[in-house]
């Protein structure tokens, strides 16, 4: 069997006739027309905790679709929100995540998580957050005198974070919004 590997994110809505995508790319040399003619054999993805991915797919174009997806929210690394990356692995970690597809959503609600990255000054990131929660202004005088670390074991308190690879991570509240898994329906317990 002939194979290709395909590297994402891919750059489809900008194709340009003189450098094409690595997917019209990859589709031209094993001649085929779509991805319908395709069949994924292996993937490799770059969070470890991410596994049996061949297994969560039925077809080789949904694949690609959610592996653009995660191209793109890899690329953007939370539009350089602080520690984002170890954010969204503790998320991962806490919810004890190994599918693409929920991997993508909890990309998508991560404002719904607060997180303490490991390693951090506690006076420091305490001082991040007050100014980050409008507890007080970004003014150099009055975050020096502030009890960051104070600020930031009461945070962590108050939401109970647990303990994972990339830091501490509670679940915060708020509503989970998913575009490409489906959420997980627990069924209330029978008690006799």
């Amino acid at each position: 069997m002939e194979g290709i590997w395909v590297g994402f994110p891919d750059s489809g809505e900008y194709i340009d006739s003189n450098h094409p995508d690595e997917l019209l790319l990859g589709l031209d040399s094993l001649q085929a027309e779509s991805l319908s003619e395709c069949i994924a054999l292996e993937v490799d993805c770059c969070l470890p905790q991410l596994t049996g991915i061949l297994d969560q797919y039925d077809s080789a174009s949904e694949l690609v679709r959610h592996a653009i997806d995660f191209g793109y929210v890899w690329a953007e690394q939370g539009q350089g929100a602080p520690h984002w990356l170890d954010k969204w692995q503790a998320v991962l970690e806490l919810e004890d995540c190994h599918r693409l597809d929920l991997a993508l959503d909890l990309a998508q609600n991560l404002q719904h998580y607060e997180f303490f990255p490991r390693g951090m000054d506690l006076a420091a990131y305490g001082r991040e957050l007050a100014v980050r929660n409008g507890v007080i202004p970004p003014s150099r005088l009055i975050t020096d005198a502030f009890d960051g670390a104070a600020y930031a074991e009461a945070n962590m308190g108050q939401y109970g974070l647990s303990t994972t690879d990339h830091g501490y991570v509670a679940w915060n509240g708020g509503e989970r919004r998913y575009e490409y898994s489906q959420p997980e329906h627990h069924s209330p317990a029978l008690s006799i």
